[in-house]
């Protein structure tokens, strides 16, 4: 039977979304996703009201076609629910794709004639003219005529653009400084755009706006904070030529980039020649010396080479990167400096936020057009005075600070100090006034919660709050700080410490800090060391600190590839604990000869290692240092430990452990005799082996040490584990996670969980594993212990089994992209895709491992992307585990990664 001729139809909102996300179903698989895929971005998409869009989201996802995941943003710090489709969406997408490619519609061509085609064969001829995908076909050339929908053909060029311009919400005016950048990006002569402001005036969003338009060029835009290095910058932007497919000639490693930034200036500024690209600095204003004048390097290049490339600055102030007089005779440089919208734009913008009429007027009055003033006024319309319209900092001061409550503006005038994001706990030294004052500033905006729980002020509400601070309070409230990172641990704690000991000029806590987190702080790139060292150097210190100092120093001029410096100091700390003999003296001597020590070890030099320890061992000796001793000899059993040396080993910890006793005793002794333990079942003496680990739980139960209880028992499971026990040893396993669960060790639960989870999958099943996990993950997310959280990073994992298990959609990109440290990447995933792999379909471990493998192409170093692509071929089938093995045996033979060289080519030999 003949079908009856349909006629092209009206789509709903629904299958607008629908198609839309079908186009960018790809990104599904990453973690950082484009503001296209939110409610905002359909919104201006489909010039939808953003509530329309999210009525209709939300019917999509109770069909069962769409789902909502938290992810980042390209951009944006703060991440956003964006939706993806389900596979029924897919289908139902395909389904209708194949209805409408069936019906008719009168199309009308360039010449203005009309005719009547399917609309399969419209989509055929506007895909001969370039048009991008269905979607546009549907949204962009299909219009309405007299209450008909009509084809229209017509040219659409399709261009490449990048996707790493911050996205923007609502603009407002500025038509005349957009009008002026869009001008200068066309223009042959201008090669330097400066955006200058106030914070809050809109300059971030004036240039992406700006950008929009462009799709022939390549535009790399980069956040600067103060804490940013050279080193940094130009580790990204050749990331971003290679992302492009051009290669750069390499002499060494790019992290030593910054040794020979001339010649590396050069070739990246011949990359982005090629790519014709624009050059984005957001927050210049916050980069160090050698970032400006690489910037003023790169910027004379352009001029001299007439470059077509062009650099943008956004800044607080005038770059000094040129001389005024470039931009007085129009020699290269456009200058926009922005000052509040004009009347209409910001009265527009003052509607938007339901303050109109003669109230509408008033606040145009008191902000100025500012629009973040703008926004703050928002908060508490109809309070404004005439005083305030001076400037936006006494509009703040005033209007917001003076509106408030004297202990909620003490407390905000206290969190502006902060200079990270903070716990609610931080206002504790308040007491219960506090916590009340925190809910009440919260509830009007001017303390908001982050995605990921911690607390933060508005940048530049900060800045004006801070600087209303007097020096008194100043010093007290950073006393208070000071006292709250005193409960935190890591690097960002200790950096943290050492700045607000400095501020509340606690120098003895200054430079304790200093000494003791210095070389790791110096270690991960903190430019502030470097201001740090130099106070310290003006304190009145003891030789033995100034030789710290210069250790520390030493590590802080390798990240910055200062190597003949680095030569210097070591020769001058060498010279300084040479013929030294005071107690002082000799800790610094073990300490510096536990480092050479520590390092041989890592470069696999074990021998020198040793002969380092010895003297080290000898030396603690000497001037009784006894723990230090006890420290040095259980370092030394862990190394004959790792060769195999397994009498020595045991002889070490022996004697470390008779000391530890006679000192004491204490975790640090338990901690030796479970390494003894380690020794004895090694060597094969499992009954010794057992005896020690239960002579260590003894001690542990003695002291109430819940975590080294945890510890002793998960030795035991492996025991049990390898005698065959295997119901004796996941009971102790399940004993042992209850343990760290009850000390704080969520992370050392997960870790164990997820390491025996076949195991316990066997003994208990699947509803009975489900169930304890379950258990587990509430544990560890509500439980408490000494006012922190357990680790958030467990607890996803743990979220991640449970969903699997349901049947949920699991978020893998957000627990990958929490470890940018390499050896927690690796250890996190291998944990991780040992129990996915063990309860989950095939579709849901490929996307285990297809996140990781994203996660991991974004870390500097290219082990832990070597093991990704190792496992995953391991575990796939067919032509793909090919590709993948292939692809980690030539990455892991360029790095020098031997042990994964030598498996890959195992597994590749079994498989072919």
């Amino acid at each position: 039977m003949r079908r009856r001729k349909e006629y092209m139809r009206r789509m709903t909102l629904e299958e607008k979304i629908l198609f839309y996300l079908y186009e960018r179903r790809g990104l599904a698989e990453r973690y950082v996703v484009p503001e296209d895929v939110t409610q905002a971005g359909l919104s201006e998409l489909l010039g939808v009201k953003q509530s329309h869009i999210s009525r209709a989201l939300t019917d999509l996802k109770r069909r069962g076609l769409v789902y909502e995941r938290t992810s980042h943003i390209v951009g944006t710090k703060r991440r956003k629910k964006a939706y993806f489709l389900t596979e029924r969406g897919e289908e139902e997408v395909r389904s209708l794709r194949e209805d409408l490619l069936g019906r008719y519609i009168t199309v009308r061509d360039g010449n203005g004639k009309y005719r009547e085609w399917t609309v399969g064969r419209f989509l055929r001829e506007i895909n001969d003219r370039g048009a991008l995908s269905f979607f546009e076909m549907i949204h962009d050339h299909i219009q309405e005529e007299g209450g008909h929908l009509v084809g229209v053909v017509k040219t659409r060029q399709q261009t490449e653009k990048s996707t790493d311009i911050p996205p923007i919400g609502r603009f407002y005016g500025r038509k005349k400084e957009l009008a002026r950048i869009e001008e200068a990006l066309h223009a042959e002569k201008i090669k330097l755009i400066t955006v200058i402001s106030l914070p809050g005036q809109g300059k971030t969003t004036l240039v992406s706006r700006s950008l929009r338009g462009i799709t022939d060029r390549h535009i790399f835009w980069y956040n600067i904070y103060p804490w940013t290095g050279l080193n940094t910058l130009l580790v990204s932007l050749i990331s971003f030529i290679e992302e492009r497919g051009l290669r750069l000639p390499k002499e060494g490693a790019w992290g030593e980039v910054v040794v020979k930034e001339q010649k590396v200036t050069e070739r990246i500024f011949e990359a982005l020649a090629r790519l014709n690209a624009i050059v984005v600095l957001d927050n210049f204003h916050s980069a160090e010396e050698r970032i400006v004048e690489w910037v003023r390097i790169l910027f004379s290049m352009i001029v001299e080479k007439n470059s077509a490339m062009k650099v943008i600055l956004i800044s607080r102030w005038r770059p000094p990167v040129y001389p005024t007089y470039q931009v007085e005779m129009g020699k290269g440089v456009l200058e926009v400096i922005l000052e509040g919208l004009e009347k209409e734009s910001a009265l527009q913008m003052l509607a938007d936020y339901g303050i109109r009429g003669r109230e509408a007027l008033k606040a145009y009055d008191i902000t100025r057009g500012h629009p973040l003033a703008i926004q703050l006024y928002s908060l508490r319309p109809g309070k404004g005075e005439e005083e305030l319209r001076t400037s936006l900092k006494k509009y703040v001061e005033e209007e917001v600070l003076d509106s408030l409550p004297v202990e909620e503006r003490r407390l905000l005038q206290y969190l502006s100090l902060f200079r990270l994001p903070f716990k609610e706990r931080a206002v504790s030294p308040f007491g219960e006034e506090g916590f009340e004052a925190l809910r009440r500033l919260r509830r009007k905006m001017l303390i908001r919660e982050r995605s990921d729980g911690l607390l933060e002020m508005h940048e530049l509400l900060k800045e004006i709050v801070s600087s209303s601070v007097m020096d008194g309070w100043r010093r007290e409230f950073s006393e208070k700080i000071l006292d709250y990172y005193r409960g935190e641990g890591g690097i960002e704690a200790a950096v943290e410490r050492i700045y607000f000991a400095m501020k509340a000029r606690r120098w003895e806590v200054f430079l304790s800090e200093l000494l003791r987190w210095g070389s790791d702080i110096a270690a991960r790139g903190y430019l502030e060391i470097g201001e740090w060292l130099e106070l310290a150097r003006e304190m009145k210190v003891s030789e033995w600190e100034r030789a710290q100092l210069d250790l520390i120093e030493a590590e802080h001029l390798i990240t910055r590839g200062e190597l003949e410096r680095v030569q210097r100091l070591l020769r001058r700390v060498e010279m300084r604990v040479k013929g030294r003999r005071g107690r002082g003296w000799k800790k610094v001597k073990i300490h510096f000869l536990e480092l050479q020590a520590l390092t041989n070890v890592e470069r696999g030099v074990e021998e020198e290692a040793l002969k380092q320890y010895r003297e080290s061992l000898r030396i603690s000796r000497e001037s009784e240092e006894h723990i230090e001793e006890a420290k040095i000899l259980n370092n030394m059993g862990v190394l004959y430990l790792k060769g195999g040396k397994y009498n020595e080993a045991i002889r070490c910890f022996k004697n470390a452990e008779k000391i530890l006793r006679d000192e004491g005793g204490g975790e640090q002794l338990i901690t030796v005799v479970l390494n003894r333990g380690d020794a004895l079942i090694k060597k094969g003496e499992i009954r010794r082996g057992k005896e020690a680990y239960r002579r260590a739980l003894e001690m542990a139960e003695d002291i109430g040490t819940k975590a080294l209880q945890g510890v002793a028992m998960e030795r035991l499971s492996e025991i049990y584990f390898s005698q065959g026990r295997r119901s004796e040893a996941v009971d102790l396993v399940k004993e042992a996670i209850r343990y760290y669960i009850n000390a704080g060790e969520g992370e050392r639960a997960t870790n164990l969980l997820l390491r025996r989870f076949k195991e316990v999958l066997k003994i208990y099943g699947r509803e009975g594993a489900l169930s304890f996990v379950r258990e587990l993950n509430r544990g560890i997310g509500w439980r408490r212990v000494l006012g922190r959280r357990f680790a958030e990073d467990g607890k996803s994992a743990l979220t991640l089994i449970v969903k699997v298990m349901s049947g949920e959609d699991a978020d893998f990109e957000g627990y990958f992209e929490r470890f940018d440290d390499m050896e927690e990447f690796v250890r996190r995933f291998t944990l991780l895709q040992r129990a996915i792999r063990a309860v989950a379909p095939e579709k849901t471990i490929r996307k285990m491992y297809s996140a990781a493998r994203f996660t991991a192409e974004g870390l500097p170093d290219k082990h832990p992307l070597t093991i990704v692509l190792l496992k995953w071929g391991e575990w796939e089938r067919g032509k793909r585990s090919l590709e993948l093995l292939r692809e980690a045996k030539e990455l892991a033979e360029r790095i020098g990664f031997l042990s994964a060289l030598r498996r890959a080519e195992e597994i590749l030999k079994k498989k072919r």
